[in-house]
């Protein structure tokens, strides 16, 4: 018998009567009824008045399956409706049995930690068709229901702009900067910063990064001014792939990354082709 994981969905949130911004990463997972499966799943949201859009990931480490969609949606009279329309990715290994995907319905409630300051959305989900992975279509078919939880923080538009002002005048002034050759830097600092951008010319370039096959973020699109991520290094080798998405409209996807550690900022270059990743080494000793 085929099995299925996720391809794409919609879900109904009833929203709490307080207004609550839906823009963001939300981070959980995905359980399937009568199946031994769970999966990590990230879902980024852009929320625009109305409307939504954005994209989701779904990952099984352990079976070294991953896929990620691109989605639309909208908000009306409290409901938020979001259906994905685009497959970005999806990634078997021969040893998970996996041959396809399902079309999925999330249907949730929006809670309020404010203990933890974090939004909760927790509810079930349920199946309308699935997607062959293997031809590259769709077909009848459902899959077994299941459960969802995601969270997020809660950071106020205007929170979030602080921070990221603070990030940037204090990691791009204060650190001497160091551009590198090689795509690898040894390190003794455990938890550091990088920034992602676009190197050259601004042109529309996505990507995928990993840090140590992981997912760290997906679909972002690079800019000139970059992105920040936190993130703790393991002992010994860390790995950070850039994977590109696109090309944009100046071959071939380009980008930098800077890492911010022990007052230095060292820049690595790195370049790939629609599909192709391109990868650097910190070690941590």
């Amino acid at each position: 018998m085929k099995q299925f994981i996720i391809l794409s969905f919609t879900f109904l949130i009833p929203l709490l009567s307080i207004s609550q911004d839906l823009s963001g990463k939300w981070s959980g997972e995905i359980i399937q009824n009568n199946k031994p499966y769970d999966w990590d799943m990230e879902v980024n949201i852009i929320q625009n008045g109305y409307m939504l859009s954005g994209t989701s990931v779904y990952v099984q480490n352990d079976l070294n399956c991953y896929t990620s969609y691109k989605f639309e949606g909208s908000i009306k009279e409290n409901i938020i409706e979001i259906k994905e329309n685009e497959v970005i990715k999806v990634q078997f290994s021969p040893e998970s049995g996996f041959t396809g995907s399902c079309l999925k319905r999330f249907r949730g409630s929006i809670k309020v930690d404010e203990i933890d300051n974090e939004l909760t959305i927790v509810g079930i989900w349920d199946s309308t068709n699935t997607y062959d992975a293997i031809n590259k279509k769709f077909m009848n078919g459902k899959c077994y229901p299941g459960t969802f939880k995601l969270t997020k923080s809660r950071i106020d538009n205007q929170t979030q702009k602080i921070k990221e002002e603070q990030i940037t005048t204090t990691d791009s002034i204060n650190y001497e900067t160091i551009e590198l050759n090689k795509k690898e830097v040894k390190l003794f600092t455990k938890d550091i910063k990088i920034k992602v951008w676009d190197r050259d010319v601004e042109d529309n370039d996505s990507i995928n990064i990993y840090l140590n096959s992981k997912v760290l973020d997906s679909n972002l699109g690079l800019s000139n001014e970059g992105k920040f991520f936190d993130i703790e290094l393991q002992l010994g080798e860390n790995i950070i792939e850039i994977e590109a998405l696109n090309i944009g409209t100046n071959p071939p996807n380009t980008s930098a990354v800077g890492i911010f550690a022990d007052q230095k900022q060292y820049i690595i270059k790195l370049s790939a082709s629609k599909g192709e990743r391109d990868s650097l080494k910190i070690i941590l000793d």
